[in-house]
């Protein structure tokens, strides 16, 4: 009797048979990629539950996945050349020696003919060189751009980046998750809690708007309208880019601010780690809007979340502090 009420009390909490979330995060990553793509893999979440995907069920047979780590073995490097003979491997392995070959060098031998996506990594990164750990590749020749769980690794050759494009690119690929999420069937961590395979999942879904808000603002500080100052060349868009762009990046965060605020309504820890970042990628898109008020808000739910002082803590705080003299009319607008 006592076997069986432990059953019947425990029986929710334990039950598994409806837990797709790692599947349905795979299939997520691996369905909407570009057709041949080649997917570096870095981290076990990405990387085995996707192998199994492609190898045990035949998901995408046309993408060639491969492990970041594993690249750096020889034997690994044997079997991918043997399994994958359509990507170029341009040394014996993916090390630093006479023998071996960069990421730079592999990117420049196979992204001519082939997409190329990475999965996983220290994200969400400034460089490629932190999203990949390689310090060989050259921002002048290569950046990343968000694609759903994905990253998608673009050449500085190609035409300026169509802002529209990538970022619709972004929402298609990202669609199956949401609507999963829509669904109400993202896994609750009430029920699974931290540093479970299923909490994993959520913080990717998560990241993935941090990951495409912060290339969005990235790139912005980079596009013509900076210096253009409304005197435009022929042909010149760059009104409309910057605005989209900026619109992209917006979405995005807002996006994880009312989710924080869900989190926070229903009792449960926030299941992304840049709370004061969203909020102070708000205050930038604000000051970039010309909103002081947004910006004012933003800024100061930023300050109440980092307690440190560095300098760009002191700098928004110095910010906070004009705004509110501002709004009391004690001193003049200043213009981002």
């Amino acid at each position: 009797a006592g076997v069986y009420l432990q059953v019947v009390h425990n029986y929710s909490q334990q039950d598994q048979s409806a837990n797709r979330a790692i599947e349905q995060l795979s299939r997520t990553a691996l369905e909407t990629l570009p057709a041949n793509a080649i997917v570096l893999c870095s981290g076990d979440l990405q990387f085995n539950p996707s192998l199994y995907l492609t190898v045990c069920e035949g998901v995408r047979p046309d993408v060639s996945l491969l492990s970041l780590q594993l690249l750096s073995y020889r034997w690994y490097a044997l079997n991918a050349s043997s399994k994958y003979p359509d990507v170029i491997f341009p040394g014996r392995s993916h090390w630093p020696d006479a023998h071996g070959y960069s990421l730079q060098k592999f990117f420049e031998t196979n992204l001519p003919h082939r997409p190329i996506h990475i999965y996983g990594g220290n994200r969400p990164a400034e460089t490629l060189e932190r999203l990949t750990e390689d310090a060989s590749l050259s921002e002048n020749q290569f950046y990343h751009f968000p694609y759903g769980l994905t990253d998608r690794i673009i050449s500085t050759e190609e035409e300026p980046p169509d802002v529209h494009k990538l970022a619709a690119d972004f929402a298609k690929a990202l669609r199956p998750m949401e609507e999963w999420h829509a669904a109400g069937l993202l896994p609750d961590l009430r029920k699974y809690g931290e540093d479970t395979w299923e909490d994993q999942v959520v913080r990717e879904y998560w990241m993935a708007f941090h990951r495409v808000g912060h290339a969005a603002l990235t790139l912005y500080s980079t596009l013509p309208g900076e210096t253009c100052q409304g005197a435009c060349p022929d042909g010149c868009d760059c009104e409309y880019t910057m605005g989209k762009t900026l619109s992209v990046a917006r979405h995005a965060y807002e996006t994880l601010a009312n989710a924080h605020d869900w989190y926070g309504s229903q009792g449960q820890e926030v299941p992304f780690n840049w709370d004061g970042a969203v909020h102070q990628a708000l205050g930038t898109i604000a000051e970039y809007d010309g909103n002081a008020p947004a910006m004012l808000y933003c800024w100061s739910r930023y300050l109440d979340k980092q307690k440190n002082s560095d300098i760009l803590h002191a700098v928004i705080t110095r910010k906070v502090a004009r705004m509110k003299l501002q709004a009391i009319g004690a001193a003049p607008y200043e213009p981002p």
